[in-house]
């Protein structure tokens, strides 16, 4: 299955590609054209929600040093007339990640836990 799904520009861990041979598999070790084409669907759908995530990310990473601090997210809300204290957000994040700044990896787990992005 990987194959095919790479040689359509789709990333596909191992351990997905195994899942998803599981899950597909007839019996025969073939899967039918809908499910295959359900499947690729799926996957651009996942990866376009993926990307949005990664841009949100340098959205807020306002500095390009792949991480979202406290300093950052002041601004931001103070751009969206949102009045927060600083130690607010330190603790949120802190709450959220157990660090003072938020890394892209746990950026994208948090929204990929959230519903924000329909995961």
């Amino acid at each position: 299955i990987n194959a095919e799904y790479m040689g359509m520009g789709l990333e596909l861990s191992k351990e997905d590609s195994k899942k998803l041979s599981i899950l597909v598999d007839d019996g025969n070790g073939m899967i039918t054209k809908e499910t295959f084409t359900t499947l690729v669907v799926e996957l651009w759908q996942r990866q376009d929600k993926l990307k949005e995530i990664q841009r949100s990310f340098r959205v807020l990473d306002r500095d390009g040093s792949g991480f979202i601090t406290s300093k950052q997210l002041m601004a931001v809300c103070k751009e969206l007339d949102e009045p927060v204290k600083i130690q607010e957000l330190d603790d949120i994040i802190n709450e959220l990640v157990g660090d003072t700044q938020i890394s892209e990896d746990d950026f994208v787990k948090l929204m990929m836990k959230s519903s924000l992005f329909g995961f």
